[in-house]
């Protein structure tokens, strides 16, 4: 049975995305702070994992054994929004690497793509930004810690040149 984790399940987009999980026949695992937000029909046909998105060891336990993972990056009040986003992307990376989680969709605010001026978008579009001698793509590919290559995960943001739409 394939373990796909969807965080941000009572969102716009995430509960959208459970329903689909659903009708497709799959018993998903949603990552959220409070299963009580689900209504009873949906408690019944997923399993929940309680859980903040800026707790490093919750969410290294929920993602254990995920063969794909929806994430969207929360909304922060941080005073720092860069450094929060940044924070709750090492958590993620960290959970993608340690896991081996193949397939990762990330899901971020329009505007990701500006530098500055946004606001709590400044925060995921730091994001974007590779470590050093990384892609100029925003997930990948990146070498993982064999130096390998890692698949290309942000194609719709890309042109067969690689370069930013």
């Amino acid at each position: 049975m394939v373990k796909i984790v969807v965080t941000t399940p009572t969102g716009r987009v995430g509960s959208r995305v459970v329903q689909l999980l659903l009708q497709a026949g799959v018993r998903p695992t949603l990552l959220l702070r409070d299963p009580a937000r689900l209504g009873a029909e949906t408690r019944a046909l997923v399993d929940c994992a309680q859980a903040d998105q800026r707790d490093a060891d919750a969410i290294l336990a929920a993602t254990e054994g995920t063969d794909a993972l929806y994430w969207v990056s929360p909304p922060t009040d941080a005073e720092d929004p860069i450094a929060a986003h940044a924070a709750m992307g090492a958590i993620t990376a960290s959970a993608i690497e340690q896991h081996g989680i193949g397939r990762v969709v990330f899901q971020s605010s329009v505007g990701a793509e500006r530098r500055s001026g946004t606001g709590e978008i400044d925060g995921l579009a730091a994001l974007g930004t590779p470590p050093p001698g990384g892609s100029p793509t925003a997930l990948g590919p990146w070498p993982d810690s064999a130096g390998r290559s890692a698949p290309r995960r942000d194609r719709a943001r890309l042109g067969s040149s690689g370069a930013r739409r």
